[in-house]
């Protein structure tokens, strides 16, 4: 049965290529609880030499309400171009991490990205080309990130067994990497391996441990847990991905396949994740949602460790295109969707990243009343 993969799909990572961020005043995040995403638009139409449709494309990180009104851009207008599908934060909310791609670069390739919270000062991270899933820790020191390195063998374009047989061997693997963000040599974190993969998601509040997704070749995701010193890996759960830590450190809400629901696929069943909550060393685990055709992936803890927030869509490979947003509290109780903000051109359609609640003091969320 096909897993898909927890992290943003592909069209949401094309997207760093393709956008212009929408030009904003930079201004302070507004007091209370907020919530962080990407806010991205899209619109289909055939092109008039193109044998596929043309596709236009816009998009900025926003924050807004924790009901999803009051939508702000986190980014005034700067020389950073496309972005990517992730916001990070620091501890105290003062500043966060994003994937960027200069104005005026001519490569697809983003970088590192770090912002006060008002959406100046934003300076790349040297050393960090090619990056994407990032991660800042509480003390906003250190981004944790990951890259990808693609294996092609050599082959004669004239020969179709010769084309054959490098695409047959082709692979990919996706390593994590830790930087200062004052500057620094990136350092690497886990090891390459053909088909492996391994993805940040959430660094724990006391700065030491950080959540990991790994995939291996014929095995099930899991969640590791990874000494940021020295790289020794442990084990959380076994078909889980995606795992955030709670802001006093005790639990871990990740999403996982251990269900085994699925929903008819283009050619094959796909599988469909739930939303779970565990002890911090993975112990107790308990599943909080129970929607076996809909999609749960990259849960969020609000800074108060009341509620959850997490995307939600309909499983299959077309989900993408209907992301939302919900939250419950972190009991798994009264879940309720929030709208995407509505596009900004007739006509187009929305596209949302995962949320981030916006820590700091101040902007803890009070529960939710069912």
């Amino acid at each position: 049965m096909f897993r898909p993969r927890q992290s943003l799909p592909l069209i949401l990572a094309m997207l760093l290529g393709v956008l212009a961020c929408v030009p904003a005043a930079g201004a302070a995040v507004p007091a209370g609880p907020r919530l962080s995403f990407l806010d991205a638009e899209f619109l289909l139409k055939e092109g008039k030499e193109a044998d596929v449709p043309e596709a236009k494309l816009a998009a900025r990180l926003v924050s807004t309400g924790a009901n999803g009104h009051d939508v702000r851009p986190l980014l005034g207008t700067s020389s950073v171009g496309g972005v990517g599908p992730l916001v990070a934060w620091s501890a105290d909310g003062g500043e966060f991490a994003f994937v960027g791609k200069l104005a005026t670069a001519e490569s697809d390739e983003g970088r590192l990205y770090l912002a006060r919270a008002d959406g100046t000062e934003v300076h790349a991270i040297p050393g960090t080309n090619g990056a994407s899933d990032p991660v800042l820790s509480p003390d906003g020191r250190l981004l944790a990130y990951s890259l990808t390195r693609e294996h092609h063998p050599k082959f004669d374009p004239r020969n179709l067994k010769s084309v054959l047989k490098s695409l047959k061997h082709s692979w990919s693997s996706t390593t994590i990497w830790i930087v200062p963000t004052a500057g620094g040599t990136p350092r690497r974190l886990t090891s390459w391996g053909k088909g492996r993969s391994s993805e940040p998601s959430s660094i724990s509040p006391d700065g030491k441990t950080l959540a990991v997704t790994v995939e291996r070749p014929g095995s099930k995701q899991e969640v590791d847990a990874v000494d940021l010193a020295t790289g020794k890996a442990r084990t959380l759960e076994v078909d889980g991905a995606d795992a955030a830590y709670s802001p006093d450190g005790s639990e871990i809400a990740f999403v996982s396949y251990r269900d085994h629901e699925s929903v008819p696929g283009f050619d094959e069943p796909e599988a469909v994740s739930e939303l779970y909550v565990a002890a911090a060393d993975g112990t107790g685990a308990h599943r909080m949602t129970h929607t076996p055709h809909m999609q749960e992936g990259a849960p969020s803890w609000d800074p108060g460790g009341t509620r959850l927030a997490y995307l939600r869509s309909p499983g299959g490979g077309l989900g993408v295109f209907e992301q939302s947003i919900a939250e419950s509290n972190a009991d798994g109780t009264c879940v309720q969707s929030i709208v995407p903000p509505p596009a900004r051109h007739r006509g187009w359609e929305t596209l949302i990243g995962a949320p981030t609640w916006v820590p700091g003091e101040g902007r803890a969320a009070e529960p939710l009343s069912c």
